[in-house]
């Protein structure tokens, strides 16, 4: 409570992306720095975080930045059921100690957390996708410690609508 931005913001993010026939892959890291104020302190806080992804299309389709355009687009009564993609992903989030030292950052937060996930997507066509993933996260590097590691379970239906519809 009372902690406000105050002056500039500063974002560092490079990107990398690679995709070759079946197989995909990116990763992100993002260097963000603020001035941050509560009464008549302020500090510099910075904030870090990155992440790795592979994929790899399962049917043998062309991965792109864009998902994947199934070659047989699901219908059972002609035997075709879409195109299937395996992802694995880790990535990471570190919060500035100073954060935690001033007493800014909310009761019980965490200053790391470290994600490993998995997602099977199922592309039924070139516009709806169904994506079954897990993810573990670990919270000041201790599974065990006051924040417990938590595991999430989430399906979900994606469905593309083109701007020019």
């Amino acid at each position: 409570t009372g902690v406000t931005a105050n002056g500039a913001h500063d974002l560092v993010s490079p990107s990398a992306f690679v995709f070759y026939k079946a197989l995909g892959g990116f990763a992100e890291y993002f260097h963000s720095t603020q001035d941050i104020s509560k009464g008549s302190t302020t500090a510099n806080i910075t904030t870090t975080g990155w992440n790795v992804t592979g994929l790899v299309a399962l049917t043998g389709d062309a991965v792109s930045d864009r998902g994947i355009t199934p070659h047989r687009s699901f219908d059972p009564a002609k035997d075709q059921w879409g195109a299937l993609q395996l992802a694995a992903r880790i990535s990471s989030l570190t919060v500035d100690p100073q954060a935690f030292s001033l007493g800014w950052a909310a009761s019980g937060a965490s200053g790391t957390a470290k994600a490993v996930g998995v997602a099977l997507d199922w592309f039924n066509t070139p516009i709806v996708k169904h994506v079954l993933s897990y993810e573990r996260t670990v919270f000041n590097d201790d599974p065990n410690g006051s924040r417990k590691a938590e595991h999430a379970l989430i399906y979900r239906v994606q469905i593309y609508i083109s701007p020019s519809l």
